[in-house]
């Protein structure tokens, strides 16, 4: 068996700060046509959510970037240890547990990043929180994805 990592840096999604996301464009339904007199402006609902939207996006941008740098790290490391581990030694085991966890840390931070909607899910007895399963778009999709016209949880 190769002491070789079955991962790398880049399977881990290592992001720079350009990367960070930017909130989609109010609903289809907000955005009037200039050429349409029956076109409205937002209802102040939808600017609300659109702001918690923002709120949510602002926050997972700091925070995909505050966790991805010592993931990085971590992975790393992790990979320079797999190279000089025999693959028969007992520890190598445990750093390839590891390296498994810091790629499940690195997925959570790749849904953090891919926000593209507001949904809550309850949390305990009497809270909400955001349901990254539900509000993250997948990677293909994130740039040519249509907005959805409900922002609400």
């Amino acid at each position: 068996m190769s002491n070789q990592p079955d991962t790398s840096l880049k399977d881990f999604g290592v992001h720079t700060p350009d990367r960070v996301p930017q909130p989609p464009p109010l609903p289809a339904l907000a955005q009037p046509a200039p050429a349409d007199p029956a076109a409205r402006t937002p209802t102040g609902q939808e600017l609300i959510e659109h702001e918690k939207l923002q709120s949510v996006l602002a926050m997972a941008g700091a925070v995909c970037h505050e966790l991805n740098q010592p993931l990085q790290v971590l992975s790393g490391f992790i990979d320079l240890l797999l190279l000089d581990s025999p693959a028969d030694d007992s520890r190598t085991e445990y750093l390839r547990i590891m390296a498994e966890q810091v790629k499940r840390m690195t997925e959570v931070t790749r849904k953090l990043r891919n926000i593209a909607r507001y949904k809550t899910m309850p949390y305990g007895s009497a809270l909400q929180i955001v349901d990254l399963e539900q509000s993250a778009a997948p990677d293909d999709a994130r740039s040519s994805a249509v907005p959805e016209t409900t922002l609400r949880a």
